[in-house]
């Protein structure tokens, strides 16, 4: 019976310190990631050398100068548009560049932002909408989702625009948290 007591124990200790961090790295993945699948692909641009976009952020401030853009209107191609990436982790956070708002670009399809999120198949009831401000500038590297801890494993997140509203999205990179490799003897 101790023997049964020391394993959970194990087990709670080590899921503890995974939650704190302290047992546990980050994995950047940029979104130029080959494991990163969009879809439609025809309907997602490598936004630094897209010239049918109309928002152009500065590359420079973007993680390794990229991010995928993609617009969503209703009435028109059928959706969602997605991005999903599969990952072995305890959680995943999503960080995409907010669009500007300024006279420059009174013109521009849309600069409001409407993304929802899927954690294997289960909505995550937690979508992210945005709408600049006039006069803003782009602002980057901004957290647009976080999963939480998540029991280790494998996950697929799926992130897609809303069908509702004329949407963008300017995906810059994920962070996947995995545990760290020599602690896994603990359990």
């Amino acid at each position: 019976m101790a023997r049964t007591s020391l394993g959970w124990r194990r087990v709670l200790a080590f899921t503890a310190l995974c939650v704190l961090g302290v047992l546990s790295s980050d994995v950047l993945v940029d979104d130029a990631d080959p494991r990163i699948v969009y879809s439609p692909s025809e309907h997602w641009s490598q936004g630094a050398s897209c010239e049918k976009c109309s928002l152009h952020p500065n590359p420079s401030e973007t993680q390794d100068g990229t991010w995928h853009d993609t617009t969503f209107e209703p009435g028109g191609e059928t959706g969602p548009f997605s991005a999903s990436f599969t990952f072995t982790g305890i959680g995943i956070k999503v960080y995409a560049v907010l669009p500007a708002y300024s006279a420059n670009n009174l013109q521009i399809q849309t600069t409001h932002t409407d993304v929802n999120f899927l954690l294997d198949n289960v909505d995550q009831e937690a979508p992210f909408q945005y709408d600049p401000p006039v006069g803003s500038d782009f602002q980057y590297r901004q957290l647009i989702f976080d999963s939480g801890t998540v029991i280790h494993g494998d996950h697929t997140l799926t992130i897609h625009l809303s069908t509702d509203v004329l949407s963008v999205l300017l995906l810059d990179y994920l962070v996947y948290t995995v545990p760290d490799a020599t602690t896994s003897s603990l359990v």
